[in-house]
């Protein structure tokens, strides 16, 4: 979704990118940890921290954003493949297998090159003290907000 498009959805203080896909609007947002992504305003319909997040196939067709190997976080149902690749590229989340770990390597690397970074950068040069609230702690390995701070090659 283009940024005019983008701005047309209402984003909550916290939320910093939005797209709508098969008639479900998701969102990019700040949490405790880490970025999330959330089916709803207000995650009512599911979320997942965009770190540990996968998008899978279970045998019966279904679609999920996965937390970790298997644990649903979003249910995506029957959408069709490429809304998921969509699904995908908007907010940086890699495919697995259904119980595969799918963010081996670097997962920051997939958030990075999506439009939802961008859309991050925005949020916290408008709101650097509550970015700064976010952080996450200096032994962790994913430090996105102090991220978008760092020169992209």
């Amino acid at each position: 979704m283009d940024r005019e498009n983008v701005s047309a959805i209402k984003l909550g203080r916290l939320d910093f990118y939005a797209e709508t896909i098969c008639g479900q609007t998701y969102y990019a947002a700040v949490a405790t940890t880490s970025p999330i992504v959330k089916a709803g305003p207000h995650g009512e319909h599911g979320t997942v921290h965009l770190h540990s997040a996968s998008i899978a196939r279970s045998a019966d067709g279904r679609a999920a954003v996965l937390r970790y190997r298997n644990e649903m976080g979003l249910d995506l149902g029957l959408m069709p493949e490429d809304n998921l690749q969509r699904f995908s590229r908007h907010f940086g989340i890699p495919f697995s297998a259904f119980g595969e770990y799918g963010y081996e390597g670097d997962h920051g690397q997939l958030f990075r090159a999506s439009p939802a970074f961008p859309a991050l950068l925005e949020w916290v040069g408008a709101h650097p003290r509550l970015a700064k609230r976010f952080d996450m702690p200096k032994d962790e390995p994913y430090r996105w907000c102090a991220r978008t701070s760092m020169p992209q090659k």
